[in-house]
């Protein structure tokens, strides 16, 4: 993906690791029209979750540097009754949240809603991912199926074509002609009975008493709570634990004799 093109249709492999804020707003602006997205996940159910995780955290650097001169307080300059001026420190800011306490504010209280997302995530344990992964198994078969049918189905027409062109006297070749055509629209058929039953057993087991769409019922909209809740906690953890800063390693080319942690 490049920064500075723009395309009617863009096509994007994404993983829960290499995605952030930043680049993700870069790659989602890049199409006029359809962005289709891919991504490898062992549990598909949760696949769209685990990107919206990946997404959501920045990949802004801090420099130490900046950190540390924004947290020096600089001497306030008065005037005293003589006219003349002295310095004196500033009191130090009292901070929004104190780091480690359970209480924010608006009365808000860390270890309830991490409580709350705990009791959520143990009832979103029992979603038959096992089922919904079979299901998926099945519906791509049917997919399968149906493209092996249209092959098929084209070769039968790709050969009525040939042999409507085909002079009366070459009997043997038409005779060879007619054969394949009959046996393509017998095995686009056989795949097409096959991909209705394919698709019919995954309706089937997805509308069961043990599959996904029972469990929806059961529980309407935990699993959208749950991810909501899980976002809102990390979103309160990272303002008690506050920017974190990133130090070199040594040996390292970031910010070699410059003594500021930026990338050369």
């Amino acid at each position: 993906i490049s920064q500075g093109a723009t395309t009617d249709r863009t096509y994007l492999f994404a993983t829960p690791e290499r995605a952030g804020i930043d680049w993700g707003y870069v790659v989602a602006s890049r199409h006029r029209q359809d962005l289709h997205v891919y991504t490898v996940s062992v549990d598909l159910s949760t696949a769209a979750d685990a990107l919206a995780h990946g997404w959501e955290r920045t990949q802004a650097k801090h420099l130490a540097v900046d950190q540390i001169q924004s947290r020096q307080p600089q001497p306030l300059l008065e005037f005293t009754i003589g006219g003349s001026l002295s310095s004196r420190e500033p009191a130090p800011p009292t901070p929004e949240v104190t780091r480690g306490a359970t209480e924010l504010p608006g009365d808000v209280r860390i270890d309830g809603l991490r409580a709350e997302r705990d009791r959520l995530a143990q009832i979103v344990r029992t979603y038959p991912t096992h089922v919904a992964q079979e299901i998926h198994r099945l519906e791509r078969e049917a997919t399968l199926a149906t493209g092996s049918a249209e092959y098929h189905e084209s070769r039968a027409q790709w050969a009525q074509e040939r042999l409507h062109d085909l002079p009366p006297w070459k009997v043997r070749e038409r005779g060879l002609t007619r054969q394949e055509i009959s046996t393509s629209y017998d095995l686009a058929s056989t795949e097409r009975d096959r991909a209705r039953t394919l698709r019919g057993k995954a309706h089937e087991i997805e509308y069961g008493p043990d599959g996904p769409k029972a469990w929806e019922d059961r529980h309407p909209g935990l699993r959208q709570r749950h991810h909501e809740l899980d976002i809102e906690v990390r979103g309160i953890e990272r303002a008690i634990r506050g920017p974190e800063i990133e130090f070199p390693s040594p040996g390292s080319r970031r910010g070699r004799g410059l003594g500021y942690g930026i990338e050369l």
